[in-house]
């Protein structure tokens, strides 16, 4: 990730939750630091797509599982940002 933007560095997801990984630079310039946001998405009774930050007990279950996937895939964009950097 060469440059701050509006999108996000990356989305996950995994039944039905996402993770949403955005990368902002550094104070000082040098790098690049990631954040998560996690979210369930889900339609109403109109039948239209809404998106939640609250999580049910099942969905608590499945952020086990997504928390690793984040966790590998900033991983993964830091080697990337290191590689851009040479």
């Amino acid at each position: 990730m060469t440059e701050q933007t509006n999108q996000p560095a990356a989305k996950i997801n995994y039944l039905g939750v996402e993770a949403t990984i955005w990368g902002n630079r550094k104070k000082d310039g040098e790098g690049i630091r990631y954040s998560v946001t996690y979210s369930r998405n889900y339609k109403d009774a109109e039948d239209q797509w809404q998106s939640t930050h609250s999580l049910s007990e099942l969905d608590n279950l499945k952020m086990g599982v997504l928390y690793l996937r984040a966790a590998q895939k900033i991983s993964e964009l830091k080697a990337n940002d290191r590689n851009d950097d040479q």
